[in-house]
Parts: C-alpha cells; sequence; structure tokens
C-alpha cells in the first residue's frame, strides 16, 4: 500500500503518526507524510526516513478579516497541493491525525475519491476531526469515550499508537521524577517545579526535566541554584522519552493523549497539570481518565498550591501500592498493540 500520513506541528499529533507509519513501514507499505514545515516538525521527523509533502496553513487569528482572508487561502491552496501528491505519489488511502493540516488532506482524499480514515487521539475530539468525520469512511478513536461526541456512526477504537519503544520500559526503583510539558515544554509546570524545590530541600529525590527551547536557561538556573544541583539532569528537548521513563518513579506532565497513553503503557505514576488553555478543557478530560484508574492525580495550574502539591508528590514517591497498581493497569493496557489495530483498518476494503 502506498499511505499519506497527515500531521499538523506538535508531538501530540506526530508521534502516534510516526507509530503507524513505522509499523506500515515493516509491512513493506510506501509512507508519504504530508505536514507543515514548524520547527518541532522538523526537530522530529528529522530522525525519520520518510518523503515528506510540506503544506502551509494558518489559524484565524484574533478573528481579523485579514487573518480570515490568509486562512481561507492557504487552506485552498494546500488543498489543492495534497490533491497533486495524492495523484503524484499514487496514494491508495489517507490517515489524518487532526489539526488544521488535516482538514484540506482530508477533503482532498475524498475528492480524489481515496479512502480516509481520521484518528482522534483525545476524549474530547477536535473541530477540525468533527468536521471531517462526515466525510471520513472510518473514524478511529484513541480512547473509546470519544464515540459519543461524533454525528456520523462510523467510529472504531484503535487506542493511540505509542512506539514500540514504549513497551520494552520497566520503570525505576529510584525516586526519580520526570518533568515535561510536551514537545514544545510548558512554561507553567517549569515555574511550578522551580517553586517546589525550596520546599523539598533535603529530600532523597532526583530530576530529569525537560524544558522546551524558550525555558532551558531559567531551569537550569532554579536547580543550580538549589540543594539539587548535582540531582538534576536538563535536556531542552529528547526525541527518544522512552528511555527516560526507562529511569523514572514518577512523571509531571500535561495530559496530551499521546502523554497519558504513554504514562498509562509504561506504567508509572502521574501528576497531571492539564494545558489550562486548550480547546473545550479537553486536556483535564484525559487527566481525568488517568485519574480514574488510580494512577494520576490532577492539579489546575491557575490554582495550584505549591505546599499541596509537593506534599502529593512526596507521597506518590513513597506509596508502593500505588507503583504496583500502575504496573498493574500497565499490563492490562499494553496487551492490544494500537499501531496493529489502526494498521488493520488500512487493510478493510
Amino acid at each position: 500500500m502506498k499511505i499519506g500520513v497527515a500531521v499538523s506541528g506538535t508531538g501530540g499529533h506526530i508521534y502516534p503518526a510516526l507509530s503507524i507509519a513505522e509499523f506500515a513501514k515493516e509491512k513493506n507499505d510506501e509512507i508519504i507524510f504530508l505536514c507543515n514545515n514548524n520547527v518541532t516538525t522538523r526537530k522530529i521527523l528529522a530522525n525519520y526516513d520518510f518523503d515528506i509533502v510540506t503544506l502551509k496553513i494558518s489559524g484565524w487569528k484574533n478573528r481579523e478579516i485579514k487573518s480570515f482572508v490568509k486562512a481561507l487561502f492557504l487552506l485552498f491552496f494546500s488543498f489543492l497541493k495534497s490533491i497533486f501528491f495524492i495523484k503524484k505519489y499514487n496514494l491508495d488511502l489517507l490517515i489524518c491525525f487532526g489539526g488544521y493540516l488535516s482538514f484540506p488532506v482530508g477533503l482532498a482524499a475524498k475528492f480524489s475519491r481515496k479512502k480516509l480514515i481520521i484518528h482522534e487521539q483525545n476524549i474530547y475530539p477536535g473541530l477540525v476531526n468533527k468536521l471531517l468525520n462526515r466525510v471520513a469512511d472510518i473514524t478511529a478513536l484513541g480512547f473509546g469515550e470519544s464515540a459519543g461526541y461524533f454525528k456520523k456512526n462510523n467510529t472504531v477504537f484503535t487506542g493511540n499508537p505509542i512506539r514500540k519503544e514504549f513497551y520494552d520500559v520497566i520503570p525505576t526503583a529510584k525516586k526519580v521524577v520526570l518533568i515535561f510539558g510536551g514537545s514544545q515544554g510548558a512554561h507553567g509546570i517549569n515555574s511550578i517545579m522551580g517553586k517546589s524545590l525550596l520546599y523539598l530541600k533535603g529530600e532523597d529525590v532526583e530530576f530529569i526535566h525537560i524544558t522546551g527551547s524558550l525555558d532551558k536557561n531559567f531551569v537550569a538556573a532554579y536547580y543550580e541554584d538549589s540543594y539539587f544541583s548535582n540531582k538534576s539532569i536538563i535536556y531542552e528537548y529528547h526525541d527518544k522519552i522512552y528511555e527516560l521513563f526507562n529511569r523514572t518513579a514518577l512523571v509531571i506532565s500535561r495530559a496530551g493523549a499521546s502523554t497519558i497513553s504513554e504514562i498509562l503503557t509504561v506504567g508509572v505514576p502521574a501528576i497531571l497539570i492539564p494545558y489550562p488553555y486548550a480547546t473545550e478543557d479537553h486536556q483535564l478530560k484525559n487527566a481525568k481518565f488517568l485519574q480514574g484508574l488510580g494512577v494520576a492525580e490532577i492539579f489546575r495550574e491557575e490554582d495550584i498550591d505549591i505546599q499541596v502539591f509537593v506534599r502529593t508528590l512526596k507521597r506518590m514517591l513513597g506509596d508502593q501500592k500505588l507503583i504496583a497498581h500502575a504496573k498493574a493497569v500497565s499490563l492490562k493496557f499494553k496487551e492490544n498493540n494500537f499501531s496493529e489495530n489502526l494498521y488493520n483498518l488500512c487493510l478493510q476494503n
């Protein structure tokens, strides 16, 4: 098969797409990525050997007329460009992973009479996927709870594709905390950790912190000035985050769908701080799913109490029942190969 994969420019879209792409490549299928050309996309895809078609698209910023006209023009141009490359590569089907860029690609797939599969990673679906659901042949779901949000009854639960390396991770027994905010970092989480270090002084705990490009110096400075100057490792970005999970006993992170799925696959407890400006607060819905399984606690960034946060961190690090429960949930969760589930939909007529 020749499969087109459309992704917008965040790790939450790109990594599930890479997972299914690598699975299909092992089956000798040809994969073409249709994506934008932002920094995150270039940084991630540079490590993989796939053909790439770049499209340019933008959202409607500040509801300005000029921005609206520009967005429409880029949308139409990307639609035409997608049609051209669908024909050039003679693609058999398209898989779209949400975000603005998926819209023109999905429409181009249907215009070209190609099979269209869309994949929704979050519990609460994005606007583009709700629109494309009406024309898609199959709507694949990362979480079964999403089905009720779609009007067309063509949904299939597949789970969120996870890179195969996550299935082999064994979390450490040491008190090591992994902190990250997604592929672009999270200033809110970085600031919370900076305030928390004062209350953790003297504790037997180590930190691995992925800061994002803008906050690396800020984060490095507050660790350097703290008790944890020799008990912390700082990364601006880390493509092979599964290697860090191998050295981790607790995760502190946002609650994007891919992050939730990775945490569940690895079997490590988590403190989740959902992105407060996510559409329809969808990260909070993702976080509550993990909390409902008994392996996570949730803090809202806008009203966080640092001392309560620190007490929770210390309690979770030493809770052997919680650690054992997280491992048990993981074993059940990773009985499925979610990349294979999604790939099997590609094989259906």
